[in-house]
């Protein structure tokens, strides 16, 4: 069976029928016919293109701009770039949709664009009506490279779009101005605002008619501290730059339950740290409509869209959901402001002796980080616990290799 044209995954996004529920965003991946071409024969049901702008803004790339970030031998979980826009214009990009249009009728080509004048997101949109885009991604929300289309460098850093609410509103409804086919439009957010509601809030009174959340996180990727240098760096020198990967999942689900606390009616695509079909699940519980990945690819191929949708079909069908709309915000009930939460309810720590491993981690853990409560009296024990002190913290759970340890 092939899973990825599986009737449970189809779904609606921005009023475009969706195959099943993943898209690649922009990236990497996006960036050739031919990697189009393989993704589409893998079974994803679209793409955003990699980012462009007119000719006149093509980057000049610094190399190397990607590098994975390790834990504990565990490969990349995270990864940060440096990469810019792609080096293809708007007009290579367009004549791929054009291609893909008559070839793949029925996926979805989202054209990503970034623009610093209101004369060039308004030929940017144009340009890609005429090609056929299914929507329009405005791209105004990546951490680096941001002087790379605008001449004041300093100025344009400290506000792109998507972290001013005045810029966002701005610039959406220009965008939303210079569409004449009724493309909807999609708002890329940033995570590296204080108030994402805020943004998105102006984006959608602006006429956005979905979001994408969310962009890369700001970051630095290190040193390497036998030389001094930073781990990626080009001759020697290094910046900043946008951090993904798995790391970025929670920073994702809280911009999206966040954004949706205030427009809850506005399609979200969400996007950041999705790579297994159990994060697809949360995403779309947490109220996503469709999902997009990224990092993921670059370590499982193109061919990971066919495992994460026979997996989250399995899945869906196993908790009785008939459709992805059927599951989509199923949990944001649970979501509520810190003021919400229970005072009333005390729990403690249980510790199951049939799957414990007598390792005492949380003990340790308890003593020197939490309340002091669990106690290891001989090497290779089980821990005891002093009810009276236990406050049922979660500590101890977290760092139990076994799953031995619950509350109640």
């Amino acid at each position: 069976m092939d899973y990825t044209r599986s009737s449970r995954l189809e779904t609606k996004f921005c009023g475009k029928t969706l195959i099943n529920p993943f898209l690649i965003s922009a990236s990497p991946s996006s960036d050739s016919r031919s990697k189009v071409e393989r993704a589409f024969q893998a079974g994803w049901a679209g793409v955003v293109f990699k980012t462009t702008a007119l000719p006149e803004y093509a980057p000049v790339l610094a190399e190397p701009n990607m590098a994975g970030i390790d834990f504990q031998n565990k490969k990349q979980m995270g990864f940060l770039n440096t990469d810019l826009i792609s080096e293809r214009d708007v007009y290579e990009i367009a004549e791929d949709i054009r291609y893909f249009k008559k070839k793949y009728p029925d996926r979805i080509l989202m054209g990503s664009i970034m623009a610093a004048e209101k004369e060039h997101w308004e030929k940017l949109v144009e340009v890609m009506e005429d090609a056929g885009a299914d929507m329009i991604e405005l791209s105004m929300s990546c951490p680096q490279g941001e002087q790379s289309i605008a001449g004041d460098a300093e100025y344009v850093t400290q506000r792109i779009p998507a972290s001013d609410p005045e810029l966002m509103y701005s610039t959406t409804k220009t965008i939303k101005n210079a569409v004449k086919h009724g493309t909807p439009v999609i708002v890329k957010m940033t995570p590296n605002v204080t108030d994402i509601a805020a943004l998105a809030k102006a984006a959608e009174n602006a006429g956005a008619d979905g979001l994408c959340a969310i962009d890369t996180l700001r970051g630095f990727i290190g040193v390497d501290i036998n030389t001094g240098l930073p781990k990626l760096n080009t001759a020697g020198l290094a910046t900043w730059g946008g951090l993904s990967g798995p790391i970025l999942k929670p920073v994702a689900l809280a911009a999206i339950t966040k954004i949706l606390s205030v427009c809850p009616d506005l399609p979200i695509a969400g996007v950041g740290g999705i790579t297994t079909w159990e994060d697809a699940a949360e995403f779309l519980l947490l109220g996503a409509s469709a999902l997009e990945v990224c990092t993921a690819i670059s370590m499982y191929g193109l061919n990971m869209v066919k495992k994460l949708c026979e997996n989250l079909d399995r899945y869906m069908e196993e908790k009785d959901y008939s459709s992805i709309e059927s599951m989509r915000g199923a949990s944001l009930k649970y979501i509520v402001e810190h003021s919400a939460l229970s005072r009333e309810l005390h729990v403690k720590c249980r510790i199951d002796e049939n799957k414990c491993i007598k390792c005492g981690k949380c003990a340790v853990c308890c003593n020197d980080f939490g309340f002091e409560a669990l106690h290891q009296k001989e090497p290779s024990t089980i821990p005891v616990l002093d009810t009276e002190k236990c406050r049922g913290c979660g500590a101890c759970s977290s760092v139990c290799p076994a799953g031995a340890v619950t509350y109640c």
